[in-house]
């Protein structure tokens, strides 16, 4: 099965010049901890997290309105094609330690976000997906 199959094309994103207010208000809306932050050109420039923000506020020991998401943002990218094999998206989960992936085109675009969640949905729909539910509970809450 590929990542195409599975991954999430309502994508919600941020802009690196937003405040950490807008994004952290966007990530409450959707009970996330993390969103992709692109630019103009729909292209991935980054990630912020819940932890970012703190660390960022935390930091600069100003109100989340003047922080803009660049000055929080992580840079690191870690992504997947819609073409990948969900077990190779799976390993990178596994590797980086994170539940969710931006899926990129072959341009660098943002596409959609592949993620445990919509995983464990699916098996919870009776697809076999050739990851049992354990595995994937413990890649999403092992770090709890």
């Amino acid at each position: 099965m590929r990542v195409h199959e599975i991954m999430n094309k309502a994508v919600n994103a941020c802009h690196p010049e937003d405040s950490l207010a807008e994004a952290t208000a966007v990530m409450w809306k959707l009970d996330s901890d993390s969103l992709p932050v692109i630019d103009w050109q729909d292209q991935i420039a980054g990630l912020i997290t819940a932890r970012d923000v703190e660390a960022a506020l935390r930091n600069t020991n100003r109100p989340a309105p003047e922080v803009q998401v660049s000055d929080a943002m992580s840079h690191t990218i870690v992504s997947c094609s819609p073409e990948d094999d969900i077990h190779e998206a799976v390993g990178l989960i596994r590797k980086f330690g994170c539940r969710r992936l931006p899926v990129v085109n072959k341009d660098g675009k943002l596409i959609g976000i592949f993620s445990l969640t919509a995983l464990l949905d699916r098996r919870k729909e009776g697809d076999d997906l050739g990851i049992s539910e354990s595995e994937l509970l413990e890649l999403s809450y092992g770090d709890l």
